[in-house]
């Protein structure tokens, strides 16, 4: 068997270097095609664009109430104190897409993937999420006020100080959430999962203030 001489391994050193960056550079960005700007017009002009690839775009701001992006693509999408009162994203995927201050009061969002979503200080008052996926979802200081939240799993998501009054968490599961100061007077909770659950300091349902240090079961 022939073995490559050493001065042609060292030869060849610098280009197998650059062979394994590039490759690296590949998987590292390679998760999420960057979106399409001839979605993104279509989006802008007609306030629609079903099944687009908005990853990673920036919309922060924009003016987007009642947009159908239903099945759209926002991975890593920067939607920062957007207004989208209204908006359907039906089994869209938002997977750490940047929410927070945004308005969407009244937004439909049933079966979408909001994964490691950042919403802090978001208004999703009344707002569809049955059966969405927020899983290590950030939703701090979040108004979820009579929301929908029906099989929605929000496993191991941020919910300190978070505002679920009248909240409709039916068999959601809140595995691992945290719910620290979250207020959640009159929410349904029937069926819903709170294993190793944080309840520090949280308003409970009947109204009544759950103890420091509170995890699964609200002890007064």
């Amino acid at each position: 068997m022939k073995f490559p001489y050493r001065a042609e391994t060292i030869k060849n050193g610098p280009v197998i270097a650059r062979m394994i960056l590039v490759l690296g550079l590949f998987l590292l960005l390679g998760h999420a095609e960057a979106f399409n700007p001839a979605d993104l017009e279509r989006l802008m002009s007609t306030n629609e664009c079903p099944s687009c690839n908005l990853n990673g775009a920036n919309l922060s701001g924009a003016g987007l109430d009642n947009a159908n992006l239903s099945g759209a693509s926002l991975e890593n999408a920067n939607l920062s104190k957007a207004s989208l009162s209204g908006v359907i994203l039906s089994e869209a995927y938002l997977g750490g897409t940047n929410l927070s201050g945004a308005y969407l009061a009244g937004a439909i969002l049933d079966d979408a993937d909001l994964s490691a979503a950042v919403l802090s200080e978001a208004v999703l008052s009344g707002a569809n999420l049955n059966r969405a996926i927020l899983g290590g979802a950030t939703l701090n200081k979040t108004n979820l006020s009579a929301a929908y939240l029906r099989k929605t799993n929000l496993r191991r998501a941020f919910l300190g100080e978070a505002k679920l009054s009248a909240a409709d968490l039916a068999d959601a599961d809140l595995t691992g959430a945290n719910l620290k100061k979250a207020y959640l007077g009159g929410a349904k909770l029937g069926g819903a999962r709170l294993d190793d659950a944080l309840l520090s300091g949280a308003s409970w349902i009947d109204g009544t203030k759950c103890r420091e240090g509170s995890v699964k079961t609200c002890t007064r």
